[in-house]
């Protein structure tokens, strides 16, 4: 894993978190999205300069994109996506599978059940 750089999703809540710790400590670079962008960023900083923050809504196509591009502007590459599939607020929808958006076919997404 090292100087990969991985997506993940639900990085604001502890399944999310300690999967982006477990690629950190792995040599990994990790972009940290989450529903609570303040918890997103108390985590990268915890974590350090390998990884990043970003507030961003991925329950959209537009959100996932621009997700993908500031990935690719922070780290210059994506090797893994780590989908969270929790969704804690019943009332929103879950948004389309990055498996439906990122135009990237040998990508491979990782989902913990919801």
């Amino acid at each position: 894993m090292q100087n990969q750089a991985f997506i993940v999703t639900g990085a604001d809540r502890p399944d999310g978190r300690a999967r982006a710790e477990f690629y950190i400590a792995n040599g990994a670079r990790v972009m940290l999205v989450g529903a609570d962008y303040a918890a997103c960023r108390r985590a990268a900083r915890m974590l350090g300069q390998r990884a990043a923050a970003l507030d961003a809504d991925v329950s959209s196509a537009a959100g996932w994109l621009g997700v993908v591009r500031a990935t690719l502007g922070v780290f210059g590459r994506i090797d893994d996506v780590y989908n969270d599939g929790s969704i804690h607020d019943p009332a929103r929808e879950a948004g389309p599978s990055p498996c439906e958006i990122l135009p990237m076919p040998a990508l491979s997404i990782t989902s913990s059940p919801g």
